[in-house]
C-alpha cells in the first residue's frame, strides 16, 4: 500500500482484499449475522457509509501504528458495526449490562485477546480503531 504516493483508495480497498479463502468466509460470516440487527437500527445509507468510513479510518490507523506490515480485510469495519450495535443496545433504557457484558463485550475481547498473543499477522489496531468508530458512530 502506498499511500504516501496519494493513493488514499488503498485504504479502502483494503478491506476488501483477503488473505485467503476462511478469512474471506469468516468475514462474509460475521456480515451475515450482523446484517439483520445493524439494519433494523440504522438506514442502509449510514450503514455503507459506516462502513467504508471505518474502513478507512482503521486501515490508515493500522498503517500509522504499524507502517512495516500491510493490512487487508474487513476486520475494522466488521468490528465497527458490532460496536454500533453495542451502542444502540447500551442507550436502550431496559438494557441488561450483565448480558451486554457478558453475551457481547467479553467474547469480543476474548476473541481478540486470543488472536492478539496466537497470530501474528492479525491487524489488532484495525480491530480497535474499527471499535472506537463504530462506538462513536453508533451515539450520533
Amino acid at each position: 500500500m502506498n499511500i504516501s504516493e496519494g493513493r488514499w483508495w488503498s485504504l479502502i480497498l483494503s478491506s476488501f482484499t483477503h488473505l485467503d479463502i476462511p478469512h474471506l468466509l469468516l468475514n462474509s460470516y460475521s456480515l451475515y449475522q450482523l446484517s439483520p440487527g445493524i439494519l433494523a437500527e440504522f438506514p442502509l445509507i449510514y450503514v455503507v457509509a459506516a462502513y467504508f468510513l471505518s474502513a478507512y479510518i482503521s486501515s490508515y490507523v493500522a498503517i500509522i501504528m504499524n507502517p512495516t506490515i500491510g493490512t487487508v480485510g474487513a476486520s475494522g469495519s466488521i468490528y465497527c458495526l458490532d460496536a454500533m450495535l453495542i451502542s444502540v443496545i447500551l442507550r436502550s433504557y431496559e438494557v441488561d449490562y450483565d448480558e451486554v457484558i457478558f453475551d457481547i463485550i467479553l467474547p469480543l475481547v476474548i476473541a481478540e485477546g486470543k488472536m492478539w498473543f496466537n497470530e501474528d499477522n492479525i491487524s489488532h489496531w484495525s480491530h480497535f480503531s474499527g471499535f472506537i468508530v463504530g462506538l462513536v458512530l453508533g451515539h450520533l
